[in-house]
């Protein structure tokens, strides 16, 4: 061989050694082995992370390394909640994983001070460290370098000290949850973080007035700091000493009344007296007035067609009883209940109140006579005045009660529920489970907005969303949003829903059966088609008698044979939503006779057995979204091990949690695959159980493999 044809061998190896997939190569085998460092310097069993060996790669071996996830072959996502990891933590081999963008160690029990390594992870979009024991102050420059973080979750640890003011750097901040720490000061100045949407702080020891740049939010923001004092804490204003233009003022008025003789004093004094007196006689005959007015006078009739309503000509009537209740007028109305059987049922049940979760403050009022009590003011403050002066309609009749639609003047559409047999707790219990569901705050939970408390029947107010239930999507509606409950939409909704049930069993741990009514008819879709789930946690407040025939956890096998209801109970309605998503066909288990429906549980136990699965799910599905089928039947299967008959073979809902959320990282890794590879300019929206927002998408540039992983 010459010395150029050796010259040229030589090149071409160089050429492979140094080739892009040689660097790939190299890049997996660097983050392989600070994931290792990663793990060694955790204080944890051999079990766990077992999965995690060295000479393989995490984003290659199959399966992949548990609790990570990878995105374009680079480590992109780490979420290692409920793992029982111990001691100090060390992220700096992280810094090694340049395509890092989450981090998720929530509810385990790390300790000692926050890392100042975290800061040097620049490329970090979110953060949860929720649920440890962390202890100490944030350092000071914690945020200096994090600009473009978009969430972070510190809250239930025990941080003390002050909110650092570096936090001002982090510009992209949307989300930023300290609640439930030791810590201490004045809030600092945050008007530099225009992005931000989601702020919680309270139950910690911070004092001083709330800036005004944040009083956009709301009470459940800032309560738990005694020290606190702002507009949005309706029991701790801010007093006037504090403020300079007071002081000014009173200033100025002594001044004058010292240079004024005795008898002007006087005259001024009988003037305001008089002031006061002629605004106390128009306040109170304005009452009158507002009182006299006729129910009729009071509402407006919608003129379009309600397919769902059991009556049209009834509509001002059912709607003028429900709101003359707030008043305490004694009016009597006949209802024809609606059988949850009929499609019309799946329609009027998306009027449980729909909407967004966009704030939580809480008026004080204590619903006396005609009051309206704020329990979440995400909306703005509903008064009763604007609600009786409202355009309304009936959306219909459900187990618990009626349902009204009141679009007020300032254009906000609410629900207005009339409740029927909650008489299981007084007016102060009523109040506080109430209050307690207003704090709910969380992307797929709808909060309560108001209520009206009287002995005979309650009135709920929450936000209406157009879209309406899942129920009706699904079995109902044959128009566009039908059309539009595609794969990535139904993930999305399955996600969503055991994201929000997760959350509601972790705020409501000590309520028997946290929801107790989880069906599909009470899952709310917006415009996103994202999930809301409504009508949560009412177990404690329905009459025990009526709750076993108007809350669906008492059709579970338990419920039946035992009387006996459980968190488990709540799986089971679970599973039976996800099969309902999955199938496309509506369960038997909703109808109070045994005809009609589909028992969805034994046809999927045959399907299954009979590796017949694919029979079972949607054409609609199945013809569009082919290369997803298996996904489809992994679904298929976490729904019915959710619906065994004995509850303690069902998953809790930590093992469901875990279950779906990895079943959907896969079933999101095959979308983007077929993303990439037709070049489909669309989006698919993940969120994970701490409501973090994955999107998948592709560039509008013809680059169709240029995928880009953005957490919002």
């Amino acid at each position: 061989m010459d010395a150029h044809a050796a010259f040229l061998i030589l090149f071409i190896l160089l050429l492979l050694l140094h080739s892009p997939a040689t660097f790939a190569g190299e890049e997996q085998q660097d983050e392989a082995k600070a994931l290792l460092q990663f793990k060694n310097s955790l204080a944890i069993s051999s079990t766990v992370l077992s999965s995690w060996i060295s000479n393989t790669s995490p984003c290659k071996t199959q399966p992949t390394w548990s609790g990570v996830f990878c995105i374009n072959g680079l480590v992109a996502v780490l979420r290692l909640d409920n793992m029982n990891l111990t001691g100090k933590l060390n992220p700096s081999p992280l810094l090694n994983l340049r395509g890092l963008r989450a981090i998720s160690l929530i509810s385990n029990s790390l300790s000692g001070p926050l890392p100042d390594s975290f800061s040097s992870l620049t490329s970090l979009r979110a953060l949860y460290l929720q649920g440890n024991q962390f202890s100490g102050p944030i350092p000071p420059d914690f945020f200096s370098k994090m600009t473009r973080l978009k969430k972070l979750w510190l809250s239930k640890n025990q941080f003390t000290g002050a909110i650092p003011g570096s936090i001002s750097y982090a510009k992209n901040l949307i989300e930023l949850r300290l609640e439930g720490n030791k810590l201490t000061g004045q809030i600092p100045d945050l008007s530099s973080l225009k992005l931000l949407k989601g702020l919680n702080l309270s139950e910690n020891n911070l004092e001083g007035e709330i800036p005004a740049s944040l009083s956009h939010f709301s009470e459940s923001s800032f309560v738990g700091n005694p020290g606190l004092c702002g507009p949005q804490l309706k029991n701790q204003p801010c007093k006037p000493n504090s403020s300079a233009t007071t002081n000014s003022s009173v200033e100025f008025i002594d001044a004058k009344q010292q240079s004024q003789p005795e008898e002007k004093k006087s005259n001024v004094g009988i003037f305001v007296l008089m002031v006061i007196l002629a605004c106390a006689v128009g306040f109170a005959c304005m009452s009158i007035i507002a009182r006299s007015r006729t129910k009729s006078d009071s509402f407006e009739t919608l003129g379009h067609e309600q397919m769902f309503s059991s009556k049209r000509s009834s509509s001002a009537t059912m709607a003028t009883t429900a709101l003359a209740a707030a008043q305490s007028l004694p009016m009597r109305t006949t209802e024809r209940s609606v059988g949850e059987g009929a499609v019309a049922q799946k329609r009027q049940e998306n009027g449980n109140g729909n909407g967004n979760n966009n704030g939580t403050g809480r008026g004080t009022g204590k619903g006396n006579g005609g009051e309206l009590v704020m329990v979440n003011e995400g909306k703005g403050i509903i008064r009763l005045g604007d609600l009786m002066k409202a355009a309304a309609e009936v959306l219909g009749n459900g187990g618990l009660g009626s349902a009204y639609k009141a679009v007020m003047g300032n254009g906000v559409a609410v629900v207005v529920k009339r409740m029927r047999d909650m008489n299981r707790v007084g007016r102060e219990g009523f109040e506080a489970e109430m209050r307690r569901f207003g704090r709910m705050n969380h992307g797929n939970v709808l909060p309560p907005l108001a209520y009206h408390y009287r002995k005979d029947e309650k009135l709920v107010v929450s936000e209406f969303v157009p879209k309406g239930s899942l129920l009706y999507l699904l079995h109902g509606d044959r128009g566009q949003d039908h059309a539009a409950l595609n794969w990535p939409r139904r993930l999305n909704i399955i996600l969503g829903i055991v994201r929000g049930l997760a959350y509601i069993h972790a705020e409501l741990v000590t309520t028997d059966i946290p929801h107790g009514n989880l069906k599909s008819g009470n899952v709310l879709i917006n415009s996103n088609f994202d999930p809301l789930i409504a009508d949560y946690g009412y177990i404690t407040l329905i009459n025990p008698s009526q709750a076993s025939t108007t809350m669906f956890a008492y059709k579970s096998p338990e419920a039946i044979e035992q009387r006996h209801v459980s968190p488990k109970s709540d799986i089971y309605c679970l599973g039976i939503i996800i099969l309902e998503i999955i199938t496309g066909k509506f369960p038997s288990h909703y109808l109070n006779q045994t005809k009609g429906g589909t028992n969805l549980i034994e046809c999927a136990t045959v399907a299954i057995s009979q590796n017949q699965e694919i029979d079972l799910l949607d054409p609609a599905l199945t013809t569009t979204s082919t290369s997803s089928i298996p996904d489809m039947q992994n679904f298929l299967r976490i729904g019915l091990s959710c619906t065994k008959p004995n509850p303690d073979q069902r998953p809790d809902i930590k093992e469901t949690v875990k279950s779906v959320e990895d079943a959907g990282m896969i079933a999101i890794e095959r979308l983007k695959v077929k993303t990439s590879t037709h070049n489909q300019q669309e989006v698919f929206q993940l969120q994970d159980v701490t409501s973090e927002l994955i999107s998948i998408d592709t560039d509008e540039k013809k680059n169709a493999e240029n995928v880009s992983l953005a957490i919002l």
